[in-house]
């Protein structure tokens, strides 16, 4: 719960400290004084969005300290979860927020100091504000299945079918381009394949065309070649007297000679060697010149090579190393613009199995959503009944949600382009809109199209009242509800706005006697100027003071004995028990945020207290 909120130079607020109790705390005064300040306080502590206009005017800095309760594991979890620390003793939560006139925005949280982010996560977990705005976004069909999914719980579902649908829709895209691409992909692919076959046909080899041209310069001179080939090999070996002959000679006559001088023997064997690779000189000789006659047309094959490669190097690069590489990465290209086909195939996989696993996590969707809706029907309906309107029908229309969230297409419709029979949008299956027949005979209309402002707010207040015994948020606040209903329905929302505060902390700004009559705690808001600035204060009423106030807000000032009687009837029989209202002041008082931060001044006593001897605060 809210214990207290402490606001310096916010607007036209200098400085004030207004204390809350558990249950139904409200907030009155004349039309202008400044009661939604209070409001734009609490929530400008929990992160929302700062104004220059925050600033009250000649003032450099504006701070905010608002000290909250974590009452239950749930919620004490949650706010764990958002801070990373637990709560501090007794569950305290002291939340501080300053803006200053630079922009510049800092944020604490039990001391510590924290992002605006995380303030405002906060503030989703401990304060919902239904106003009169609110009025205006529940009208909208999307905003309806929002509180749908709350009351029925499944806000992790339909989380988890969000993302299993963008992952569905992320996969058809892939496919859709791949689709898209094919022609080009066949026509790319033919190319790529076409180069690379080329390229392998050419079995180019690292070196090759230093090789071919030295040949083709050998070639060139094929016939000075074999004259001097052929000179070599006679003197070598074939004509008489050749070099061979006459070291065979030589060897012979030194053999004999060794023989008898054994000295001669190592050189007898050096001209042997010598004439085993004379005769070797004169095979090579050999072989070459019968290599030179054996193939007459090699010299047009190393010309034709030769042009084939160049050919070839001026599409594919300067050198066969460099043709080879790109060959190299035509077969990386190849593979990977045929793996389409597969991933085409692959996709097609992922796309039913996705269509699958939304067609079962929808359907249960749907089936809780309709079992939620059902309930939601009967909880308001049953409301309104309580709020005069004792014919009154309230339902929940589901409507087919199309692909992609467009309206009016059916599940059929809106499939999954033949992988799996789940359509719907990113929320689900089906869009809800919440309609309403007020009187017998009139079919069901949406909630947009009701012409009556008080019949509005009674149907808000009655959804808001179902919502509020499935809602773990702890602190509601209702910024004006009673806009737009007249003075006879004044009990039952007090009633209403009571028993909601059973379960709930409620602040509640209004301008019926019924409700201020309902409260735990009454807090007046008024406007004065001091020192030619005007400032807005905030004081609580009890006693005499309370009985004025409702007086007034009755029959206007000054209020009437007749008024007063009535105030007090309606204090008497829609009031808090003076015992109950005695504990909840206790129990505020206790956890003043005081005890963690400095004191801000409340504000001064105003002129109906003045005049009535009504409680007053320090200035």
């Amino acid at each position: 719960m809210l214990v207290a909120l402490e606001i310096k130079d916010f607007a036209l607020i200098e400085s004030a400290r207004v204390e809350f109790a558990p249950g139904l705390n409200v907030l009155t005064g004349e039309t202008g004084v400044g009661k939604s300040l209070l409001l734009s306080a609490l929530t400008f502590v929990l992160g929302e969005k700062a104004a220059a206009s925050n600033l009250r005017a000649g003032t450099s800095e504006t701070e905010v300290s608002a000290l909250f309760v974590v009452r239950g594991p749930e919620l004490a979890r949650a706010v764990e979860e958002t801070t990373g620390i637990p709560a501090g003793e007794d569950g305290e939560l002291l939340l501080r927020r300053t803006f200053s006139a630079t922009g510049q925005s800092r944020a604490w949280e039990n001391g510590r100091p924290v992002t605006l982010a995380l303030l405002k996560s906060l503030g989703e977990h401990l304060l919902d504000i239904h106003g009169q705005h609110e009025h205006q976004s529940l009208l909208s069909p999307y905003p309806q299945l929002a509180v749908l999914d709350r009351f029925a719980g499944v806000d992790a579902e339909r989380e988890a079918f969000t993302s299993l649908w963008r992952e569905r829709e992320e996969r058809r895209r892939t496919r859709a381009e791949l689709a898209a691409g094919e022609a080009t992909r066949k026509e790319r692919l033919e190319v790529l394949r076409a180069n690379l076959e080329e390229i392998r046909a050419a079995a180019l080899q690292p070196g090759e065309v230093e090789a071919l041209e030295r040949e083709k310069r050998v070639l060139a001179n094929a016939e000075k070649l074999a004259a001097a080939v052929q000179a070599a090999w006679g003197a070598l070996y074939e004509a008489e007297g050749s070099a061979v002959e006459r070291v065979h000679a030589a060897q012979v006559e030194l053999d004999r000679a060794a023989g008898m001088d054994g000295e001669l023997g190592a050189t007898a064997t050096a001209l042997r060697e010598a004439g085993a690779a004379l005769r070797e000189v004169a095979s090579d000789v050999e072989r070459y010149a019968e290599r030179l006659r054996s193939d007459p047309h090699r010299r047009e094959e190393v010309e034709d090579r030769l042009y084939a490669i160049r050919r070839l190097l001026s599409r594919f690069g300067p050198t066969p190393e460099a043709a080879l590489a790109h060959g190299e990465e035509l077969e990386r290209q190849v593979a990977e613009l045929s793996a389409s086909d597969n991933r085409r195939a692959g996709l097609d996989g992922e796309l039913a199995e996705l269509g699958e696993r939304l067609r079962v996590a929808g359907g249960e969707l749907s089936r809780r959503r309709r079992e939620a809706a059902a309930e939601l029907e009967r909880g308001v309906t049953r409301g309104l009944r309580q709020l005069a309107m004792p014919e009154a029908k309230f339902q929940v229309a589901f409507e087919p949600a199309g692909s992609g969230g467009a309206p009016g297409a059916t599940t059929a419709e809106a499939g999954l382009g033949g992988v799996g029979a789940a359509g719907g949008s990113a929320t689900g299956f089906e869009r809800v809109e919440f309609t309403i027949a007020p009187n017998p005979g009139e079919p069901p209309k949406p909630l947009r199209r009701i012409a009556s402002g008080g019949e509005l707010s009674r149907t808000m207040l009655a959804v808001k009242r179902v919502l509020a015994e499935s809602d773990r948020i702890p602190v509601l606040v209702f910024d004006e509800v009673d806009a737009n209903v007249g003075g006879r329905l004044g009990a039952v929302l007090a009633r209403e706005l009571r028993e909601i505060a059973r379960t709930h902390q409620v602040l509640c700004v209004t301008h019926l006697p019924q409700i201020a009559a309902a409260a735990h705690r009454h807090v007046h808001v008024s406007k004065e100027v001091v020192g030619g600035r005007t400032q807005t204060t905030f004081a609580p009423l009890e006693g005499r003071a309370r009985v004025l106030e409702i007086g007034e807000m009755l029959e206007g000032r000054p209020p009437s004995p007749t008024s007063i009687r009535e105030a007090e009837v309606l204090l008497a029989r829609l009031g808090a028990d003076a015992t109950e209202g005695k504990r909840a002041g206790a129990r505020v008082r206790a956890k003043s945020p005081a005890k963690t931060s400095a004191a801000v001044p409340g504000p001064r006593r105003t002129p109906r207290d003045r005049a009535s001897g009504g409680p007053s605060q320090p200035k």
